[in-house]
């Protein structure tokens, strides 16, 4: 799972309060190889700080790490559907893949 994509999960995930789970990295996200650091980023921790919780008390991870395109190039959604792409059975495969591994990363640490 070591891609130059990587981001890697923020916060100590066994003295946290919370764990928040995002979808995947952006741009941003693979700059800084930090969580929620792009527009959702933002408005993230505008949330946070209206409700007066620091970042700091936060486990910040995605289900996905380091997915080269965006989800909609894989499964395109529509009215209570959900259709693959040509190319989207090896991914759908790496993302069963990152769902397991982050339930089991944050159920055995917690």
């Amino acid at each position: 799972m070591k891609k130059a994509t990587t981001v890697p999960p923020e916060g100590d995930k066994r003295s946290c309060s919370i764990a928040l789970v995002g979808e995947q990295p952006g741009r941003s996200e693979i700059y800084t190889r930090k969580p929620f650091t792009g527009p959702a980023g933002k408005e993230l921790t505008s949330c946070l700080t209206t409700a007066k919780i620091s970042r700091f008390e936060c486990y910040i991870t995605n289900v996905v790490k380091d997915l080269d395109l965006p989800l909609d190039q894989y499964i395109k959604f529509g009215r209570g559907t959900a259709v693959l792409s040509r190319d989207s059975k090896s991914t759908c495969k790496s993302i069963k893949s990152y769902v397991a591994y982050s339930s089991y990363y944050i159920n055995t640490t917690i």
